[in-house]
C-alpha cells in the first residue's frame, strides 16, 4: 500500500539549502543537486522519465556557450555538466524508487515556472565560479562534506568532482578564438553604413560587417555576428558575450576603462542634422539650444553623451529605434539631430529633405574595434587592421557600402 504526503511537508523537513553569489562552488553545485528531489517530484505527478534527452542536449549547448563566454575551454565545461547530469539523473531515479516502494509525494513545484528558473540560476553561478577556480586537488575532503545530497552515490560524486579537476581556462581571449574556429562579432545593427541588421535578415550589412568578415578569414575562423546595442555595449562586453564590437564605435576614454581599442580606421565628428527648409535656422549650437528646439538622439552611445554636455535647453527626445530616427525629423516629430558626419552624409542622400547644417565638425572623434584588455588579440587585430589600410581593403569597404540602410529609411 502506498502512502502519500505532500511534497511541501517533505521538504520542510530538510534544512535549508540556499545558495548565493558569493557562496563556494561546492555549496552551489550541492543545492543544485538538492532540487533534483522537487525536479522527481513533479515527473512522478506528471508521469514523465526522468531521461530527457532532448532537454540535456539543450542545457549542455547552453553550458558551452556559457563557458566560452567565461573563458573556459567548452570541451571541459562538457564534460563538467554531462556528469552533473548524470548525477541529477541518479538522485530523480532513487527518489523513484523510493516511491515506488510508498510515501511518494501528492504535489509537486511546477518544473517550467518554479524549479527550472532556480536551476538556470545555479547553474549560472556554477560557471562563474568554474572559471575563476584554482587548483582543487586537496579540496576532495571538503567537496565530500559539502555535496552530501540524498540518492547521491560516491563514485557518481567522484566523477563529478574528477571533472571538475580537469577544467581548462584558455591564457588569453585569441587563444579562444582560434581553438573555438569562431569571432564572435558584437554589432548594434542600427548604424548605417558602419552596421545595420535588415528585418528578419539572417545577417547584418555595413562597413564594419564587411571588415568584420575580412578579420576572421585573416585568423582563418567563421565570423558569428551577436547582436548588442549602444546601452549594453560595455556590459555585453565585460560580460563576454563578444570577442570585438565593430559596429561604428566611438573610441572615448570611458570606454577604455573596460576595454581596449584598436587603432583608429576612420576619423570624423558630431555634426547636426535638420530638415534642408529649416538648415539655416541651426548653424551653431547657441541657436540648437534653445527652447523652442526639439533634438531627437538614440540612448546609450556617444550622440546621447554630446547631448547632455553641451544641449540644456532645448527639448530632447529620446528615441529607441536608431534605424527610423531620421523619419522623426522629416516627419517633423524633431527639428535636429547631432550624430556623426558620415550618418549625416549617408542619411542626407538618402532623404533629399535633411541637410548637414554646418561646414565643420562640432567635436573630433576616431572610430575603432572595441575588445577586451587582451594583448595577444589587440595585436592580432592591429595587424590586420594595418594591413587593410595599406592595401586597401578599408577604403573599398567605406566606398562599397557607403549607401548601406537605404531599403530600410525611405524618403517620406
Amino acid at each position: 500500500m502506498k502512502f502519500f504526503i505532500p511534497l511541501l511537508a517533505i521538504l520542510l523537513l530538510l534544512p535549508p539549502k540556499t545558495a548565493t553569489a558569493e557562496e563556494p562552488l561546492f555549496r552551489l553545485i550541492d543545492a543544485r543537486l538538492a532540487l533534483m528531489r522537487a525536479v522527481a517530484a513533479h515527473k512522478w505527478q506528471f508521469q514523465l522519465a526522468v531521461e530527457d534527452s532532448a532537454r540535456e542536449a539543450i542545457v549542455v549547448e547552453k553550458a558551452r556557450q556559457s563557458a566560452i563566454r567565461a573563458g573556459i575551454v567548452p570541451d571541459t565545461a562538457e564534460a563538467f555538466f554531462r556528469n552533473q547530469i548524470e548525477a541529477a539523473k541518479e538522485i530523480q531515479r532513487y527518489w523513484f524508487t523510493r516511491w515506488e516502494q510508498g510515501l511518494a509525494p501528492e504535489t509537486a513545484p511546477d518544473l517550467n515556472s518554479e524549479i527550472r528558473p532556480q536551476l538556470i540560476k545555479l547553474g549560472h553561478k556554477i560557471t562563474l565560479h568554474l572559471s575563476s577556480m584554482n587548483k582543487m586537488s586537496n579540496l576532495q575532503s571538503e567537496y565530500d562534506a559539502t555535496v552530501s545530497v540524498e540518492g547521491l552515490s560516491q563514485d557518481r560524486k567522484d566523477a563529478l568532482y574528477q571533472s571538475l579537476l580537469n577544467i581548462e581556462q584558455y591564457t588569453n581571449r585569441l587563444q579562444q578564438i582560434l581553438d573555438t574556429k569562431t569571432l564572435r562579432i558584437g554589432t548594434t545593427g542600427d548604424y548605417a553604413p558602419f552596421s545595420y541588421w535588415p528585418d528578419d535578415a539572417p545577417l547584418p550589412l555595413g562597413i564594419d560587417i564587411e571588415l568584420a568578415q575580412s578579420l576572421s578569414d585573416r585568423l582563418d575562423v567563421e565570423a558569428v555576428f551577436i547582436r548588442t546595442s549602444w546601452p549594453t555595449l560595455i556590459q555585453d562586453l565585460v560580460a563576454g558575450e563578444y570577442d570585438i564590437a565593430m559596429s561604428g564605435v566611438s573610441l572615448t576614454e570611458a570606454r577604455r576603462e573596460f576595454g581596449e581599442f584598436s587603432h583608429p580606421y576612420h576619423i570624423g565628428g558630431k555634426t547636426p542634422v535638420a530638415r534642408c527648409e529649416d538648415k539655416d535656422l541651426f548653424g551653431s549650437l547657441a541657436a540648437i539650444d534653445r527652447e523652442s528646439v526639439t533634438v531627437i538622439v538614440n540612448p546609450g552611445g556617444t550622440n546621447q553623451q554630446f547631448l547632455d554636455a553641451n544641449i540644456h535647453r532645448a527639448k530632447k527626445i529620446v528615441h529607441q529605434d536608431n534605424r527610423d530616427i531620421f523619419k522623426q525629423i522629416i516627419n517633423r516629430k524633431a527639428d535636429v539631430m547631432i550624430t556623426d558626419r558620415i550618418e549625416v552624409q549617408l542619411q542626407a542622400a538618402l532623404h533629399p529633405e535633411l541637410c548637414a547644417t554646418m561646414p565643420n565638425n562640432l567635436s573630433y572623434q576616431e572610430k575603432a574595434y572595441l575588445m577586451p584588455v587582451d594583448p595577444a588579440l589587440t595585436n592580432a587585430v592591429n595587424q590586420w587592421l594595418d594591413s587593410a589600410m595599406t592595401n586597401g581593403i578599408v577604403l573599398k569597404a567605406f566606398e562599397k557600402n557607403r549607401q548601406t540602410g537605404a531599403e530600410a529609411t525611405p524618403s517620406q
